[in-house]
């Protein structure tokens, strides 16, 4: 059973083989492994930049394309194995996060309300205040 190292390493094997036969020997041996090198790194693991110089748009490269859509079955399967294994794990923190919301909500709005409160009386003062001003001839 071959590896994938095995297998990146015949690949290399064979472009630099096809590589020489095609150029013959006018590159030297380390000349043609660093376009290898440089190749398959631009190839497969480099991000792919589309658009001009004022629209550039990044995505992902093929390799990490490829790792996503092999890992994504899994990582749905290992979540769902957690969620059966841990549901009432997970129930007592959604309702912890339920009643800690509901208290947050209680809490702003008594002191909304008590703001309101305030302002009401506040702007009943003042307008008391004209009135009596006004009546009094000030």
């Amino acid at each position: 059973m071959s590896t994938e190292l095995d297998v990146m390493k015949d690949f290399k094997t064979k472009l630099s083989d096809k590589i020489r036969a095609d150029i013959g020997s006018l590159l030297p041996e380390e000349a043609i492994s660093k376009m290898i090198e440089q190749c398959i790194q631009q190839e497969f693991f480099d991000p792919i930049v589309t658009g001009n110089y004022y629209n550039k748009e990044e995505k992902p490269s093929w390799f990490v394309s490829e790792v996503k859509k092999a890992i994504k079955p899994l990582l749905e399967q290992s979540v769902q194995t957690y969620v059966d294994t841990h549901k009432d794990k997970i129930k007592k923190a959604v309702d912890d996060l339920v009643k800690q919301e509901n208290l947050t909500f209680i809490a702003s709005a008594t002191i909304s309300k008590r703001l309101a409160e305030d302002m009401y009386s506040q702007m009943y003062s003042i307008v008391d205040q004209v009135a009596t001003r006004l009546k009094n001839g000030y």
